[in-house]
């Protein structure tokens, strides 16, 4: 298919992951220096198998650059790429899991202190272990198919990157404040800070993976219209789903309800109820993903949509213009 400019969409998937998988380490290692800090101040003690995790840490930081891919298994890749990657993604696990246990075992026979920093520092353990757990669906490119590009992949990326950079951020604050100035910060207000972000953080990210698992997608070409169902099909209650009705038709920008716009999106919309997320790759495991019969669908779709848009400005065009002329 011939693109405008002889632009190439599979070569900017490759150059973007091959910048944004490190870039996540990139924001997790420095957290997990900090976190290691922490946890030798606060248990009195020296680390467990330090060599071990620092020898563990490089090894992250380069084999991150490496497994990129297993982002694009949709593409059409062959067999033998996406084994590769598949690999690679599961190998690069084997030196995070031997950083979470050098920090566990830190623990063991420790004088700890449960201040604060010492709180997010051990929340943080056990919420990267399950951000780690929950990427290994996404790393097996036959269980990636059905998850690829949904809220499954939220609710992982920031089980590892929101309590891995934030709460390392909010230890290293609260351990080297004092340090700094002189001064100590109220302990209770800062107990109060990590509950409340431990428990509004797994209130979030926690359902997104039982969305996910049932088709949720995590971009929504038609406003959200189509929320209400996903939120049906985890069991939410009825307020939540009427609520979720009244934020996506007055928060997200709606069309009027008069437009031509309007109207095709309620009619497209009640056609995808059904079958809100396809399972790409089924029927199409040789074809990339441009060529799948959901890619085709929502290619008619945006046409539909771009013809509706254009009928709807000819039309209001031509009333301003006999407007004009009267």
């Amino acid at each position: 298919m011939a693109v405008s400019g002889g632009g190439s969409p599979l070569l900017w998937q490759h150059l973007f992951w091959f910048l944004a998988h490190p870039e996540v380490y990139v924001l997790i290692l420095p957290a997990m220096g900090i976190i290691s800090e922490v946890i030798a101040n606060n248990t009195r003690k020296p680390l467990w198998g330090y060599k071990s995790l620092v020898y563990s840490v490089f090894a992250v930081g380069f084999i991150s650059f490496i497994v990129w891919a297993h982002h694009m298994y949709l593409t059409g890749m062959g067999t033998k790429i996406s084994t590769f990657f598949q690999t690679t993604t599961m190998i690069i696990s084997i030196p995070s899991v031997i950083i979470l246990t050098c920090l566990f075992i830190s623990l063991w026979g420790g004088s700890i202190r449960f201040n604060t920093q010492m709180l997010f520092a051990l929340a943080f353990l056990p919420m990267f272990g399950i951000g780690g757990l929950t990427g290994l669906p996404l790393g097996f490119n036959f269980s990636d198919l059905h998850l690829h590009d949904t809220y499954y992949v939220i609710a992982h990326f920031h089980y590892v990157v929101a309590p891995g950079t934030i709460f390392g951020l909010f230890a290293g604050i609260y351990h080297w404040y004092p340090k700094i100035t002189g001064r100590f910060m109220n302990e209770f207000w800062g107990k109060v800070h990590f509950w409340l972000s431990l428990l509004f953080m797994n209130a979030v990210f926690q359902p997104m993976f039982l969305q996910g698992m049932h088709g949720m997608i995590r971009r929504m070409y038609n406003g959200g219209a189509t929320y209400a169902a996903a939120a049906d099909q985890v069991g939410l209650a009825p307020e939540i789903i009427d609520l979720n009705r009244w934020v996506s038709r007055r928060v997200v920008p709606w069309p009027r309800p008069d437009s031509v716009h309007h109207q095709f999106l309620l009619e497209h919309s009640e056609g995808q109820e059904g079958h809100q997320r396809q399972s790409l790759g089924r029927d199409d495991l040789g074809m990339g993903y441009s060529d799948s019969a959901a890619a085709r669908q929502l290619r008619q779709a945006d046409c539909h949509l771009s013809r509706a848009i254009r009928v709807q400005r000819s039309r209001t065009s031509v009333g301003l213009h006999d407007a004009v002329s009267a």
